[in-house]
């Protein structure tokens, strides 16, 4: 494997003190019998990784990889092998791992709080009650002892209307960034809750709006769709490797423990009994194996880039379905939800005004951004369709009086339109969706 290596994620241990219905790992493993990463052998896995590089962030997931039994000396191998660190937390048990991070202060990278709402009432209805005040008592800590941190959000169909909120909260609070990444459907119903190529269209735009407007550093995980063939996330770049709690190199840390999970052609060595320079030619190989898998599905697709489907389009989503992790049949609950029905409605963006006389051509103004996009006659129609609370079957027959075309056209007119006006985030559909299906167990276990 190259030398291009800079990142290596940890799963430390199996178990956590939540219960959050999106994790991806196995919930048997989550909160049964602890297994945690032997601290000697992320020891010689680093040093064998710092024969090859010179720079590594560790990224430290878990489970809680707090509740490691030996965090301390988990830590300082990562000092000791001349790397820094990042660890992704739900804080819940901060305080008490706070002199750990203060002992390693300068490895440390960043903590990352995992976080479901801005607000108390939003984040504790899937944590737990008291979990929003322990993250934020943690916050608090990292600012009187000048750790950097930041926070990190699973992004479904309910937290995505409610990104400037999370943005908000990283700025008020110092945070160094905002991190996004996509929920991963880990059963049938979760598809329900992951967002359609329109609806993350339409996410992207916003977060591109906040990123210029706003000053907030926002990072996006490469489960985002993106219509590029061309490998982007680190581990199909060959620039991050994945070790699980059991010593195990893999592919990705998403693929790994995959809740629900059918395979494991993932795994390639287990380094209790493999060299990590083994193990990384398998690495190599299994990546240029999905690389070309990937080539040969984007050359044979019969679709042109702005039409990808959602599998292919996120390459999360797409190497998920070829390691046999979930199962494809889900995406027709994502296309029956972004699926547009005669008795939907839709609501203006409170940032778009429009000019232009009625019934004519207009041009929509986006006050946050200045970005004014010109509306035809049809899309122009819709607007005022929009504005008056008109359904989809009644915006379809005043296109077919108007401009005099029968039904199944208008119907066709009205659906692109809709659909390119939700892309551009000057509109929304208005489903009354308040609550995601994300809802905790009532089991929920929040004790340290």
């Amino acid at each position: 494997m190259p030398s291009r290596i800079h990142t290596l994620v940890v799963e430390l241990i199996d178990v956590c003190n939540l219960n959050c219905a999106y994790c991806l790992r196995d919930e048997g493993a989550l909160h049964g019998r602890p297994h945690a990463l032997p601290v000697a052998l992320l020891e010689r896995t680093l040093r064998d990784l710092r024969s090859r590089t010179d720079r590594c962030n560790v990224v430290f997931t878990g489970g809680e990889p707090t509740l490691h039994p030996d965090f301390r000396g988990i830590l300082r191998t990562v000092r000791d092998a001349g790397f820094r660190y990042s660890v992704i937390t739900n804080g819940w048990t901060f305080s008490r791992s706070l002199p750990v991070f203060l002992e390693f202060r300068e490895s440390l990278a960043a903590i990352a709080f995992s976080i479901d709402g801005a607000t108390q009432a939003d984040h504790d209805a899937l944590r737990g009650r008291g979990s929003f005040e322990r993250v934020m008592s943690a916050v608090a800590a990292c600012r009187e002892h000048d750790l950097r941190f930041r926070y990190k959000v699973t992004v479904d169909r309910n937290k995505a209307v409610r990104l400037a909120a999370f943005a908000a909260l990283a700025k008020e609070t110092g945070a160094d960034r905002l991190e996004l990444g996509p929920l991963f459907p880990t059963s049938s119903a979760a598809f329900d809750d992951v967002l359609s190529v329109v609806e993350q269209e339409a996410f992207l735009r916003e977060v591109a709006f906040l990123r210029e407007s706003d000053g907030v550093q926002i990072s996006l995980a490469a489960g985002f769709i993106d219509r590029r063939p061309e490998p982007v996330c680190g581990p199909l770049l060959g620039e991050a490797i994945n070790l699980d709690y059991r010593g195990r190199l893999a592919l990705c840390t998403v693929l790994t423990g995959f809740r629900g999970q059918t395979g494991d052609r993932d795994i390639v060595a287990d380094l209790h009994q493999t060299p990590l320079a083994d193990g990384l030619v398998g690495i190599e190989r299994l990546v240029d194996g999905r690389n070309q898998e990937r080539l040969q599905a984007f050359s044979t697709a019969d679709a042109s880039p702005a039409t990808v489907s959602l599998r292919l389009a996120s390459p999360c989503l797409d190497c998920l379905c070829a390691f046999g992790k979930i199962d494809v049949a889900g995406f027709a609950r994502v296309d029956r939800h972004a699926a547009i029905e005669d008795s939907d409605h839709f609501t203006i963006s409170t940032a778009a005004v429009a000019s232009g006389a009625r019934g004519e051509g207009r041009s929509v103004r986006e006050t946050r951004t200045g970005r004014v996009v010109d509306l035809n006659s049809t899309a122009g129609l819709l607007w005022n369709e929009i504005q008056s609370g008109r359904s989809v079957a009644e915006m379809v027959d005043a296109l077919t009086r108007t401009f005099e075309v029968d039904e199944a056209q208008a119907r066709r007119s009205v659906h692109g339109a809709l659909i390119r006006l939700q892309s551009l985030a000057l509109i929304r559909r208005d489903d009354g969706r308040e609550r995601s299906l994300n809802v905790p167990d009532p089991t929920q276990k929040v004790n340290s």
